[in-house]
């Protein structure tokens, strides 16, 4: 049997080292700007991580900027997010071909809606409320249709 790789011992083994896990904490209730001024002057903002979930399954899309708002603010290099491969054109492509993020469809002046594998109910709550103003105004045909439905 072959004995496990181990990284030399001198990276192994450091005097700051953790010896203990860290206990997690949630900043959510009274005194949640009392903490994170604490945390800054104690340890430091790249001490706080501002944990972004996905925009692909969550109606986070409408808040991500403002958390990254207060992430910058704040001073935390720290944004664990997670998106799924279905979701990266939307958040990069726009911006990475035109230099800009990408823009809401003009519901306004639409005859037709077709939402093909998207539930903007679900995901993206500004888009569905823009979508349900348009129903009813009146727009014509709202199709719904899913790749994995065909």
């Amino acid at each position: 049997m072959e004995e496990p790789f181990l990284a030399p011992e001198h990276l192994r083994v450091q005097p700051s080292q953790l010896k203990v896990p860290g206990k997690p904490t949630s900043l959510f209730g009274k005194g949640r700007k009392v903490a994170l001024k604490r945390l800054a002057a104690e340890s430091g903002p790249e001490s706080v991580a501002f944990g972004i979930t996905t925009p692909s399954g969550t109606g986070i899309q409408d808040a991500y900027p403002w958390i990254e708002r207060l992430r910058h603010a704040f001073g935390s290099p720290n944004a664990p997010y997670g998106t799924e491969i279905c979701n990266f054109h939307r958040d990069d492509i726009n911006q990475l071909t035109f230099g800009v993020d990408t823009p809401m469809p003009d519901f306004r002046n639409t005859d037709c809606i077709m939402l093909w594998g998207h539930n903007p109910s679900t995901t993206w709550l500004a888009y569905a409320s823009r979508v349900a103003e348009a129903k009813a105004r009146g727009v014509r045909a709202t199709a719904e249709a899913s790749p994995h439905h065909l």
